[in-house]
Order: structure tokens, then sequence, then C-alpha cells
């Protein structure tokens, strides 16, 4: 799938949430906020940005982020001194995640209608 814009990107997290926290899933959407089509899906906001918009605290981040980083949806290379970490949003590895959720989504579904629904 290619992602064209920040809304086809938010969209993707949103289907690929099924792994997440709710603390990953707010930090990747601050991060999706903060990130352009134009340089790769790169950004570089602060963890106090990241702490103020998701409304967690600057810990939970650091832990949300070291926990997307294992689950090999976000590379961060790490700021100088003074300056904020570059982070990138690895969209093939939401997509993958996203696939998982509708497929399990249409499977729900599909054994909800083979039950038979008898009226209360």
């Amino acid at each position: 799938m290619k992602i064209k814009n920040q809304f086809e990107l938010t969209k993707l997290i949103v289907r690929a949430s099924c792994d997440l926290t709710t603390s990953e899933w707010g930090v990747l959407i601050v991060i999706a906020d903060h990130v352009s089509h134009l340089n790769g899906w790169e950004g570089w906001p602060t963890i106090e940005q990241i702490a103020k918009y998701s409304r967690l605290s600057e810990r939970t981040v650091h832990r949300s982020i070291k926990s997307l980083v294992q689950k090999k949806m976000l590379f961060v290379k790490s700021g100088k001194s003074g300056m904020a970490s570059h982070y990138k949003i690895l969209v093939e590895a939401l997509d993958k995640d996203a696939a998982y959720a509708v497929h399990s989504a249409n499977q729900i579904q599909y054994e909800f209608e083979d039950e038979e629904n008898e009226p209360f």
C-alpha cells in the first residue's frame, strides 16, 4: 500500500493498532502528526511535545517508543545533546499489521454470520 499523505498514515495506524497498547498508539499518532511523506515519513518531535500531545508522562513516552522500536514499527536515530531524536515510521510494518487486523475482523464477521440468530 502506498501512503500518500498524513491522513492515510493515520488511518493505517488506527487499523494497525490491534497489536499496540493505548500508550504506543497515542505516541505513534503524535509522531505521525509530526512527519511528512516528503522526507520518507521522518520527523523530529521532542519527547516533551510527544508527551504533551499524547497526554502521557515522559517516562511512558520513552517506554512506548522503545516498545515501538522493538515491534519494528518505528526507527529512532538519537539526536545529539540538546537536539531532538529523528523518528521514522516504518509504514511497511504497519501495513502488514493492518492487513492482519482487517483479515481478522472479516473472519469474525464471517463466523458471526454463520451462527443462527434468534430474536430476543
